[in-house]
């Protein structure tokens, strides 16, 4: 099985690769090769950068749809395209309806709404991802957010926390 999580690597990295061999490499796909979040992360990045972004969001839905793994949730945030992103919102509610109402989903929920300018709910996600776990990317997203209100100085506060978070962080590891 580590043999073929390596596989995995290798032949997604290989460019000369088509996304039809990507979709059927995934579809013959061990479970155990399936639960593991850094073989599906590679996988998803291969068929993002092939622009088959909407495979690569397939991919993550479904191995979400067995066990919660917020680990692939950047790379869903990746896989977006101007035309996905209410689809995928409403995956986020759908997420949060089933009990996961972590900061990991709303702060991807939160880059979502970015994408689309939707800056009133984008901060309302991250002030829910802060109330749950501060972290410097949900601060910077907020940050983000009000800056696209125009509150300068609510964005500017928020940038100020992001990066005391960060120093703490860095500080700790």
């Amino acid at each position: 099985s580590e043999w073929m999580k390596r596989a995995i690597a290798g032949l997604s990295n290989d460019a000369s690769l088509s996304t039809d061999y990507l979709r059927k490499l995934y579809k013959d796909m061990p479970d155990d090769v399936r639960d593991d979040d850094d073989a599906i992360k590679t996988l998803v990045g291969a068929l993002i950068t092939r622009e088959a972004c909407a495979d690569a969001r397939r991919v993550i839905q479904e191995s979400m749809r067995n066990h919660w793994r917020p680990a692939l949730l950047p790379e869903y945030v990746r896989a977006a395209t101007s035309d996905s992103i209410t689809d995928q919102l409403k995956m986020c509610n759908a997420w949060q309806a089933q009990g996961h109402n972590d900061a990991a989903l709303h702060t991807t929920a939160g880059q979502l709404c970015m994408r689309s300018d939707l800056w009133g709910q984008a901060k309302k996600h991250f002030e829910e991802a802060l109330k749950r776990e501060p972290s410097a990317s949900a601060y910077a997203g907020l940050a983000q957010a009000l800056r696209g209100m125009g509150d300068t100085e609510g964005a500017q506060n928020a940038e100020r926390q992001a990066s005391v978070f960060h120093e703490v962080k860095s500080l700790n590891t």
